[in-house]
């Protein structure tokens, strides 16, 4: 389909689950969330290939800085028969998936900064809040970046 000045758009062929696309950092393929369950898949364009890299509830992919890992969040059962969203990092293929958080409550929308050291992601509280925090690509140093009562969300990095 052609939008007008030379823009062609192409209709992904995977059903997103409302997230947004994470564009690679070389532009050449975007990582989306599959519908309902049915994990991420990478889409390149030239030519149009999807690529399934994971399976179950997992969306809001973020590429790091070098596109060799991804993060993501994940639906995790809990032994009360709820699900807390936590974050997880996994190889561009989706491959070597680790659990990046451990609760205690929702963690989602990832961000990796631009040079690689953190990862911002919005922590949900019990009480209806949520609040900033950062970590490291390894797991290590969590710590959250806004404070006070009320709602923060979507972290984003300055370039």
């Amino acid at each position: 389909m052609t939008l007008g000045s030379g823009v062609t758009a192409v209709r992904l062929p995977v059903t997103p689950t409302g997230d947004r696309p994470a564009w690679s950092p070389d532009g050449r393929e975007i990582v989306v969330g599959d519908g309902d369950g049915g994990g991420l898949a990478a889409v390149s364009f030239d030519p149009l290939i999807v690529t399934r890299l994971t399976t179950g509830d997992a969306s809001f992919a973020a590429w790091s800085p070098d596109g060799r890992e991804l993060v993501f969040e994940r639906g995790v059962p809990q032994p009360d028969g709820t699900e807390l969203h936590q974050l997880f990092v996994a190889s561009a293929t989706g491959s070597s998936i680790r659990q990046l958080t451990l609760g205690p409550s929702d963690d989602e929308f990832p961000a990796w900064s631009p040079d690689g050291a953190w990862i911002a992601f919005t922590r949900i509280d019990g009480a209806g809040g949520s609040a900033i925090w950062r970590i490291r690509p390894d797991g290590t140093a969590a710590s959250e970046i806004t404070a006070g009562p009320g709602r923060a969300a979507w972290p984003s990095w300055s370039h």
